[in-house]
């Protein structure tokens, strides 16, 4: 079970404030809260023997308990003579995707002392979801659904242990999404330009084992293609009973 919070700070800056070209309007906003909360199961399909590496099944679901990015509550910075809105920010900041998610991967692990090599694939499906408001325009609201595209991942790796409790990993990763959808009431559905991504990245990560139970786990992400963040630094300590 993975229940996120999240911290969200954004700045948004405008030019030409104010109707002078070389202006530049910047405002920020905030956001916190729990994101959305996902569970999963893992099932060994078959052990490690001979070439065949063990093989794990992992299934899941994510559930849209974050603050969705859609209707939410904008605050109209400027406004021409017309009363057409310029600059515009969001009060806070989303924390959830807003949709159901499920996920079906595969994970192989094989030892090749004093190496470890692994890998990964799986896909991850997002259910159609209605929403009061979709539409980004502070003055209208559009009832209607959203559909995220499907993503699929996949990412390999080799880990080198140091001693019994230490080992350092490098690895790659990447997820490629398709684009999402939109569909007003009544409406038919269409795709979002530019909603589509293929997120790369490289991993170097030191996992440390605090007990038979528990280890500590430090993965710094370095961001290959333009979608993936530019970097990434997590601290996660799994537990298995």
């Amino acid at each position: 079970m993975d229940v996120p919070y999240l911290a969200r700070r954004t700045v948004y800056q405008k030019g030409g404030a104010g109707g002078a070209a070389a202006a530049i309007a910047q405002e920020e906003t905030n956001g916190n809260g729990i994101g959305d909360v996902s569970m999963s199961a893992n099932y060994r399909l078959f052990g490690e023997r001979g070439w065949r590496p063990e093989t794990v099944l992992t299934g899941g679901v994510t559930a849209p308990t974050g603050r969705a990015p859609y209707g939410l509550d904008w605050r109209v910075i400027e406004r021409d003579d017309d009363d057409y809105i310029r600059f515009a920010v969001p009060r806070e900041q989303p924390t959830g995707n807003g949709v159901w998610q499920a996920n079906l991967g595969v994970s192989m692990v094989k030892t090749a002392d004093p190496a470890i090599l692994f890998a990964n694939a799986g896909y991850i499906h997002s259910f159609p979801r209605g929403f009061d408001d979709i539409d980004s325009n502070p003055d209208t609201v559009n009832p209607g659904d959203v559909k995220l595209g499907g993503s699929v991942y996949f990412g390999a790796g080799v880990a080198f242990a140091f001693n019994e409790r230490t080992s350092l990993s490098i690895s790659f990763s990447d997820k490629i999404s398709a684009r999402a959808s939109t569909r007003f009431q009544g409406g038919q559905w269409v795709k979002v330009i530019g909603s589509d991504a293929n997120a790369a990245s490289l991993n170097l990560g030191v996992t440390y084992a605090l007990n038979q139970h528990a280890t500590m786990v430090t993965l710094l992400g370095i961001g290959l293609t333009p979608d993936a963040p530019d970097f990434t630094l997590s601290f996660k300590v799994p537990y298995m009973l």
